[in-house]
């Protein structure tokens, strides 16, 4: 299990074109949000070394209300509420480097 806070930057561009494909208005916009984060996930060794695992994250960056400005000039607030729902699958290889294991002595 894991939970904590969560951060992200984004810039974004958008482009407006008619039917025959002329531009009618591009708008630009960056925002920075953070918001909170939980996930779980599970991992099984089937070598000494090797481990394959899978973990969900679910992260809530709220409502956000960005402007943007488009290549006129003019400025349009653009409203978004942003959560993310994030699937992993992995491999591991754990290198053995020579090493000898800690072991506690009582």
């Amino acid at each position: 299990m894991k939970g904590g806070w969560a951060w992200v930057e984004t810039n974004s561009s958008s482009f407006t074109t008619n039917n025959a494909g002329a531009n009618l208005g591009t708008t630009t916009g960056s925002s920075s949000r953070d918001g909170w984060t939980i996930g779980a996930g599970w991992e099984y060794g089937f070598t000494p070394n090797w481990s394959w695992k899978v973990e969900y994250n679910f992260i809530d960056l709220g409502s956000d209300t960005t402007v943007v400005t488009t290549n006129t000039g003019a400025s349009l607030r653009r409203e978004s509420d942003a959560e993310l729902h994030l699937v992993k699958f992995g491999v591991n290889y754990r290198f053995d480097w020579g090493k000898a294991p800690v072991v506690a002595k009582y």
